[in-house]
C-alpha cells in the first residue's frame, strides 16, 4: 500500500507499473531499459520463470544464476510524522529485498 510503483513483466517488452502517481496511463520507454528491469526482476525468480513460448529466444537470452537467490532482510525501527510534526516511533520496520547480481 506504501510502495511508490509495482513493476510486473507481461512481456520481454512490456512492464506494467501501478503508482500512486498521476502519470499517463500509457509510457513508451526505450526497450532496453524494460528488459534489464524484467531481467532483474527474473534474476529475483526463486525457481522458474514463466513466458510465452513466442518468446522463447527472448527468456534464452536471460542470464540466470545456477543457485536460488538469496533473500535479505534488514529492519529496524520505524517513525511516522505526527499530527504536530514531530516524528514518532511506531512498529519496526521489515524491508526483504533479492540483491542484483
Amino acid at each position: 500500500m506504501n510502495a511508490d510503483e509495482l513493476r510486473f513483466p507481461i512481456s520481454p517488452g512490456m512492464q506494467l507499473v501501478l503508482t500512486h502517481s498521476d502519470r499517463d496511463p500509457v509510457k513508451r520507454v526505450e526497450p532496453a531499459r524494460v528488459r534489464a528491469s524484467n531481467a532483474d526482476l527474473a534474476n529475483a525468480c526463486y525457481s522458474v520463470v514463466v513466458g510465452h513460448p513466442d518468446w522463447e529466444r527472448q527468456l534464452g537470452l536471460l542470464d540466470l544464476p545456477p543457485r536460488h537467490p538469496v533473500v535479505r532482510f534488514n529492519s529496524g525501527p520505524g517513525y511516522q510524522v505526527g499530527p504536530n510534526g514531530t516524528m514518532e516511533p511506531m512498529v519496526d520496520v521489515m524491508q526483504m529485498w533479492v540483491p542484483s547480481r
